[in-house]
């Protein structure tokens, strides 16, 4: 699990520090930065998997990511994660520098553990420590532009303290991360059929997960038609069928004592997005992250108990963050995981929810979404 994360000048992001727990719930008003620090961690994974110039490119060059104000941009960005793992506490950063228009390289990268201690700069054809002693020779490494967790072998020994388990560990929780954006229409269209049990974040492959679910996880496919069936009392079942090489995913509802069977393109756009976030919640294996954002989009308040008690059952096997700006929803959870997100000039800021208000909902006086109606939530920050 990530316990904190700090992070300067990434986006809005000028010096954000957070403590994050198994459910962390990001409220704050549209462009107060609450998706700007769902992509920093996004970002860390992909750079560690893809590679760190394709997350670049993919948020159009270094320009795009690097904080401005008032005129003038920063010319680097920094992130360091805290992870707690069953054997221990771990730290992973690193810092990009800019140096010229559009380029930039790794000037920083360390990580930290009882079983690692590792501080690197990149030279050319190794890696240094902070003494200059070489660490392991890697002759096809040539340039400042990869993260070292992102090729670092596991299985090769090195001359400083360093674990294979704990690179494994660290570079496991981040490229097994799933960063969800779920809309309707996505999962309305049919999906190639494969065998896989990882949703993808758009939740197209919705079929070929569901289906390897309830073949191979049926305690959890089962769970996830209870949930359905909560939020849409006569849905009884979920069924596939393969046509042409592409799955259709068809829902079987109870309709005058009889069994209905609508394919997935029949159903409101408030259960598809539904069942699009439960199946990311029910993976099996379960992702090491999942985060959500706003999970209330196109769903009915009446549904939101439903799927506020997914999201908490879910946080018992995979660490969860969820953006949101609605009442209905930050009320359905305890007020110590909320994190207020604010902007103020021009800069993101996140902090816990005011000691004050905490205790006014801890009273019962108003809910968590009263609060935020009626005076705003307050972080820790403004108190």
């Amino acid at each position: 699990m990530i316990t904190h994360v700090s992070i300067k000048n990434y986006k809005s992001l000028a010096d954000v520090s957070v403590d994050l727990g198994p459910l962390t719930v990001l409220v704050g008003q549209n462009g107060t930065g609450k998706s700007n620090f769902v992509d920093a961690l996004r970002f860390v994974s992909e750079a560690v998997q893809l590679g760190l110039a394709q997350a670049i490119k993919a948020r159009h060059g270094i320009n795009a990511i690097l904080f401005s104000a008032s005129q003038k941009r920063s010319n680097h960005m920094s992130m360091m994660l805290d992870f707690d793992f069953i054997d221990g506490h771990r730290s992973y950063s690193f810092e990009i520098a800019k140096t010229s228009k559009s380029d930039y390289f790794v000037h920083t990268e360390s990580l930290h553990g009882p079983d690692i201690d590792l501080n690197l700069t990149h030279g050319l054809g190794d890696i240094q420590d902070a003494t200059g002693k070489k660490v392991v020779n890697t002759p096809t490494y040539k340039s400042y532009k990869t993260l070292t967790l992102s090729f670092l072998n596991p299985d090769v020994t090195l001359e400083q303290n360093v674990s294979p388990t704990a690179i494994h560990l660290m570079r496991e929780f981040l490229t097994n991360a799933g960063y969800y954006t779920i809309l309707p229409e996505t999962l309305s269209t049919l999906g190639d059929s494969q065998t896989t049990s990882v949703l993808a974040q758009d939740g197209s492959n919705i079929g070929s997960v569901l289906r390897l679910l309830k073949t191979e996880s049926k305690d959890r496919f089962h769970s996830l038609i209870d949930f359905m069936s909560y939020a849409v009392p006569d849905i009884r079942d979920i069924s596939f069928q393969e046509i042409g090489g592409y799955i259709v995913v068809k829902l079987t509802h109870r309709v005058n004592d009889h069994d209905a069977i609508f394919d997935i393109k029949q159903e409101s756009d408030g259960t598809l997005r539904l069942l699009g976030i439960l199946a990311a919640l029910h993976q099996d294996p379960a992702p090491s992250l999942i985060t959500i954002e706003e999970p209330e989009l196109m769903i009915h308040p009446g549904v939101l108990g439903v799927l506020s008690d997914a999201i908490i059952e879910a946080s018992l096997r995979s660490q969860i963050i969820v953006t949101t700006h609605s009442p209905d929803l930050i009320s359905r959870f305890d007020p110590s995981v909320i994190r207020v997100v604010e902007k103020v000039d021009g800069a993101t800021r996140i902090s816990p929810m005011e000691d004050a208000q905490i205790e006014t909902v801890k009273q019962k006086l108003f809910s968590t979404g009263e609060l935020m109606l009626l005076q705003g939530l307050r972080g820790q920050s403004q108190s």
